[in-house]
């Protein structure tokens, strides 16, 4: 080639000046800027006509950086100002469905050293005051409208009005007996979860009678006929008016100068101009009028095994329950122990919800707070996974997977004709295979795998050429990253594909006139480990770590010889199957469950029905072979029934057998298309599942939609499809792991879900803290995710607010050549006089992309094939990234 060395100085001040327009520092090694504390934030750029060895090393430059990017979590750490005690620990939750004392019972000075502080009690004795609150065993965290019926429902912890399943218990126990009665107790002063009373003279041996915030007077009509005292941030002047012995008038003026004046009996109470006079004695001489009384805030009457009331209308304070215990040596005026029971006062407020708090109805002292859960139901630790009608006669699941992809729109189900419903993936009929070695034909989907290494692929090429194997093709696309994965042949028809590092067999049937449409595709997954393994609805992680399934009953297996099709090539079918299928392995949220099958005594070669059948493992069972025999099988929290001689519908299929999940009251066989999600584990080592069930339909007056969603963890109608307030069309439900489903029936024949899973189980934050404590609940959230695509360069558009990764030279890559300064391609002797890359060398430059001055594009390419192979290889070794690194590997490709 003949140099042009006024393009190729032309080329160099361009690139010079590219460099040089940064508008920032930039300062990284890779794996950054291209993935950023766990968040993509690049794209690999390959020429579109790019030899294959180009994107093979694009492609594995992409799946080097989508492995460091996470679905990063962090958890906020709950912020407490003043004292509290936390109803759970970092080691023990309360989950969903527990009750309030499953991880603390009881309460002590320990936990709360203020409102629960050993207090001096000295009046007939002096006695120590040890003060605990105990939990109680019925109030649970629990999804419902709480808490009235005008609440949109939410999880919430449930209370009882019935004083027997109190929330909890307020007990102070004496050292000693005491009388609260007798003259040395009445006008002392009694300190009670951090509120300090005054004993009034009204007080028997069975109704404890105190003033809240009190204050002891003594009035005579000589030296003190006045006083001002201060109760509850007011000031008074408390009077005495005049006195007999019995009664004496008092006159209260407040701090606006109203007054008013009333007579009190001894050892009675009464509201004077809003503060509350407890005379406890009055006298009259011929010398002088007095009385002795106690003026506070609120009087308060607490009588054994009755509800406390307040003020001097005696009013009911509902929830609340007395019991004194003392009787000693027989007498009946002493008591040892005094506790508060608490419940929810009325049905309108039998649940405590986040953000109100209750407040301790009798001390006023404390309050139990909900403070939040871990995962709200807006964070960003959930995904949506939406499960709608596409049109009358399609449904579509959207969701994103594990590697961060998507979210992604999935047809998955068509009505072909009324109650005709397949799960297939367009108008086509095209399946959406969910067994192993069942036929794939072009076009179709199929999932392989299981959980994080769990794919939805597209058979996307196939091709077999009339002789040898150089130009046969069997080429699935992921269906989520656009990933190629291509076979490898080892043998006419017999060959492997790498898919993100397993290998899984590959079987092509048809002939060289065929077209693409007509040929067999069967694949071997390598987590069968014999050739009689079977497995079933195998499973895809989403983004939060939910176990995603697509779901259609399998009818007419044939257990002898399973893959017998009974007809041959020509006809677009499969040759004779000899398989026998030996196991069925079916996903449980960890793994498989293995069910093995074996035929204990056939008489007739592939004769099903008599065969005699021995199942074991999901369950045991000897002698399955009679035509509607049939057994259930339990997987996990999965049931599913195994079925000879009938399809899942219940009709009949002769000796072949059916394979139907069960829904959750094992009530029937789910005989339609459906959507499985496993949860993670739970707190109980259960993995257990979400099922959307799909509705049958086909026109504009029946269209499809969601029939019905079935929880596995339990009671499926507990918490089950509960109206919103706010929208009546829509229902809601939720289960002990935190999943929240919501239906939507505005269009009445095709219902809608969203499935709201959270990241991890979610767990009630409950506090028992003084009335002046703050609170903010732990919480988390999710970062990162997304995902550094391959992209050709006829479409770098699409990244260009991207750092870009440009994979292989400028001649046949348009970004390599731009990089360079070039919008025309840059070949051979040019190349090499630019970059001074010889053969045998590579070349990776920086530069400020040409798309985005806040960006980089990074150049990895060689002389030739091999040498782009290398130069990906080195950039993966973190070579810098700053903006205008050029680097020259005099490395040859041997």
């Amino acid at each position: 080639m003949k140099f042009n060395f006024k393009k190729v100085l032309t080329l160099a001040a361009s690139a010079v000046m590219m460099s040089s327009t940064l508008g920032f520092a930039a300062a990284a090694t890779y794996p950054a800027p291209f993935v950023e504390d766990g968040t993509a934030a690049g794209a690999v750029i390959v020429g579109a006509n790019s030899a294959s060895s180009d994107w093979a090393a694009a492609i594995d430059l992409s799946q080097d950086l989508n492995n460091q990017v996470t679905s990063a979590s962090t958890t906020t750490d709950a912020a407490v100002t003043g004292e509290a005690a936390a109803l759970f620990s970092s080691g023990t939750r309360l989950y969903i469905n527990d009750t309030l004392d499953t991880v603390t019972t009881v309460l002590t000075k320990s936990d709360l050293p203020t409102i629960l502080a050993d207090e001096a009690f000295s009046g007939n004795v002096d006695a120590t005051m040890t003060q605990t609150i105990v939990i109680g065993k019925n109030p649970t965290v629990k999804f419902a409208k709480q808490p009235t019926s005008a609440n949109d429902p939410g999880y919430g912890l449930a209370t009882s009005t019935t004083t027997a399943n109190y929330i909890y218990n307020s007990t102070i126990t004496f050292s000693k007996a005491v009388n609260l009665s007798h003259a040395d107790s009445e006008g002392e002063d009694i300190t009670m979860f951090g509120q300090k009373f005054t004993i009034a003279a009204a007080t028997t041996y069975s109704d404890l009678v105190v003033l809240k915030e009190a204050e002891k007077l003594n009035l005579d009509s000589e030296a003190n006929p006045s006083q001002e005292v201060s109760v509850g941030g007011e000031t008074y002047t408390v009077e005495l008016v005049s006195a007999s012995d019995s009664a004496a008038t008092i006159k209260v003026t407040d701090s606006s100068g109203a007054s008013n004046s009333k007579e009190i009996d001894e050892a009675a109470s009464k509201k004077v101009q809003g503060l509350t006079i407890a005379v406890q004695t009055a006298d009259e001489t011929n010398l002088k009028l007095s009385s002795s009384l106690i003026a506070g805030a609120e009087k308060l009457t607490l009588t054994d095994a009755s509800s406390i009331t307040s003020g001097e209308q005696d009013t009911v304070i509902d929830g609340t329950n007395v019991e004194m215990v003392g009787t000693v040596d027989g007498r009946t005026d002493v008591i040892t122990k005094l506790t508060v029971q608490i419940s929810a006062p009325d049905s309108d407020h039998d649940a405590i919800i986040v953000g109100e708090p209750q407040l301790d109805p009798v001390f006023g002292s404390f309050k139990i707070d909900f403070a939040g859960l871990n995962i709200e139901d807006e964070s960003t630790s959930r995904e949506e996974i939406l499960i709608v009608p596409e049109t009358d006669d399609k449904m579509q699941v959207t969701f994103s997977e594990h590697r961060g992809n998507g979210p992604k729109t999935i047809t998955y189900a068509k009505n072909h004709t009324t109650l005709d419903m397949e799960l297939i993936r367009d108008d086509d009929g095209r399946n959406i295979s969910v067994r192993e070695k069942e036929l794939i034909k072009y076009q179709e989907y199929v999932v392989v795998g299981n959980e994080n290494e769990g794919y939805l692929l597209k058979l996307s090429t196939v091709k077999n050429a009339t002789t040898g194997t150089n130009n046969d093709y069997v080429k699935f696309t992921d269906v989520f990253s656009g990933d190629v994965y291509s076979t490898v042949w080892t043998s006419d028809g017999t060959g492997t594909v790498s898919i993100q590092g397993k290998s899984y067999g590959v079987t092509l049937e048809g002939v060289s006139t065929m077209t693409s449409e007509d040929f067999n595709v069967t694949l071997d997954y390598p987590d069968s480990s014999s050739a009689g393994d079977l497995i079933f609805f195998p499973t895809i992680e989403t983004e939060k770590g939910a176990k995603l399934f697509f779901y259609k009953p399998q009818n007419g297996i044939n257990l002898t010889n399973y893959d017998d099709d009974a007809g041959d090539l020509t006809n677009n079918e499969r040759t004779t199957g000899t398989a026998n299928i030996t196991k069925i392995k079916l996903p449980d949220g960890d793994g498989y469950t293995d069910l093995t099958i074996a035929a204990a005594a056939c008489t007739t070669a592939g004769n099903r029905k008599n065969g005699n059948w021995t199942l074991s493992g999901a369950v045991t069972k000897t002698g399955f072979g009679s035509d509607s025999n049939s057994t259930t099988l339990t997987v996990g929290q999965l049931r599913y029934n195994l079925t000879m001689g009938r399809d899942c519908d219940g009709s009949a299929r002769v000796n072949l057998v059916s394979l139907c999940l069960l829904d959750a009251d094992a009530v029937g066989n789910i005989k339609y298309p459906a959507i499985g999600i496993i949860e993670e584990k739970d707190d109980n080592t259960e993995y257990h599942a979400v099922i959307v069930e799909t509705e049958p339909g086909a026109s504009g007056d029946d269209g499809m939609g969601v029939n019905n969603v079935i929880r596995t963890w339990g009671n499926d109608a507990q918490w089950n499809a509960i109206s919103l307030y706010s929208d009546s069309k829509k229902t809601k439900e939720g289960d002990l792991y935190g999943t929240i489903i919501e239906i939507d029936s505005s269009d009445s024949d095709q219902k809608e879900a969203t499935i709201s899973y959270p990241d991890s189980q979610i767990y009630a934050q409950v506090y028992i803290a003084e009335d002046a404590a703050a609170i903010t609940a732990a919480t988390a959230t999710s970062g990162g995710g997304g995902k550094v695509l391959v992209v050709k360069d006829s479409e770098v558009s699409s990244v260009s607010g991207s750092n870009l990764i440009v994979v292989g030279g400028s001649c046949i890559n348009s970004v390599a050549a731009k990089i360079l300064g070039s919008d025309t391609p840059v070949c051979g002797d040019e190349f090499s006089a630019l970059t001074n890359v010889a053969a045998g060398q590579y070349l990776i430059k920086v530069v400020t992309s040409p798309y985005s001055d806040e960006k980089i594009a990074m150049l990895v390419a060689g002389y030739d094939a091999q040498d782009t192979t290398n130069a990906a290889a080195k950039a993966k070794e973190g070579v810098a990234t700053d903006v205008d690194t050029e680097q020259v590997y005099p490395i040859t490709s041997a």
